[in-house]
């Protein structure tokens, strides 16, 4: 497990910042629900799914206006992976889709007279054109509620309210110039300004964010990696990472740039020496000998990210 699960909630505050904003495009992901498992014998403990992975919804079957429901029969096993997923019926342009999602579910095992045993589930993942999309509210209350404790319990680890307001006074701070040009030049621009940061910094703060954490987390961690990294947190080495991480994202990410701008000149050189048909029609190639070559195309630094909270990988 990667050291970074601290980028997943801090990287979204510049944003939160700009003046301005547009609409963007979401997908609805495709509904999924599982019955029970049930293994070949009663008097049993069913196994509950504890963390999902939505299914993506093809682009190709999409466009195509293919939707429907497909089927998936399993065996859950005794550690509550799924195992031997096989499809039974629904388009087919949605089969591998609906397979490789139902492949990263976890489930509480399944237990039968105190003991764990393998067990068989049929789940059905549903494709929809037009479902409306669940708002944060209701697809983090249709997650476990152990885990969201957990996750409240990993930030609270990695002091994630004060940072997020440092970091959002912080991009406030860097942003204040562009927003002076975006706001109106009246007398009270300056204290619109703050208004505006303060406003913003509360969005931050709310439930619906923290609700916005939790399913990003639940998308990409189960429950014993959400555990281990607030253990890792909770030791002096994890709260000196915690404390540090801003800085050493913002030096790689400057020591990434600062290789990419000193190689440029020999990439492009053996291009041109591997690649003859660059010739005359790149700009970093000559067109011929003896002609001096065009002047070659520069590469933008790509800018510093911004803060982050808890990584992946301790």
């Amino acid at each position: 497990m990667r050291a970074r699960a601290g980028v997943i909630i801090l990287s979204a505050l510049p944003i939160m910042f700009a003046a301005t904003a547009h609409a963007q495009d979401q997908t609805t992901p495709p509904d999924s629900k599982a019955s029970a498992p049930k293994p070949k014998a009663s008097n049993v403990v069913e196994a509950k799914l504890i963390h999902k992975i939505p299914p993506v919804y093809p682009p190709d079957a999409k466009k195509a206006g293919v939707s429907g429901t497909v089927v998936i029969h399993a065996v859950i096993a005794k550690d509550g992976s799924v195992q031997k997923a096989q499809y039974v019926s629904g388009p087919e342009p949605l089969k591998q889709s609906a397979l490789d999602a139902v492949a990263q579910w976890r489930y509480t095992p399944t237990m039968l007279n105190g003991q764990a045993v393998d067990a068989e589930t049929d789940i059905s993942v549903v494709y929809s054109l037009d479902a409306t999309p669940p708002s944060p509210a209701e697809e983090a209350a249709a997650i476990d509620p152990q885990y969201k404790t957990d996750v409240m319990h990993l930030l609270e680890t990695t002091h994630y309210r004060e940072s997020a307001v440092k970091a959002a006074k912080d991009g406030f701070d860097s942003s204040r110039p562009r927003l002076q040009g975006s706001f109106p030049d009246t007398p009270n621009r300056d204290k619109i300004i703050d208004a505006f940061a303060s406003r913003m910094e509360e969005l931050i703060q709310s439930q619906e964010f923290v609700d916005r954490i939790v399913i990003a987390y639940h998308k990409y961690l189960s429950d014993d990696e959400v555990k281990t990294l607030t253990q890792f947190y909770a030791t002096p080495a994890g709260q000196h990472f915690a404390s540090v991480e801003v800085e050493v994202v913002t030096d790689l990410a400057k020591a990434g740039n600062q290789v990419a701008r000193d190689g440029l000149p020999g990439v492009f050189k053996s291009l041109c020496n591997d690649y003859p048909e660059l010739q005359g029609k790149a700009k970093f190639c000559p067109a011929a000998p003896g002609e001096a070559p065009a002047a070659p195309p520069t590469l933008k630094p790509t800018p510093t990210p911004a803060p982050t909270p808890p990584p992946t990988n301790p």
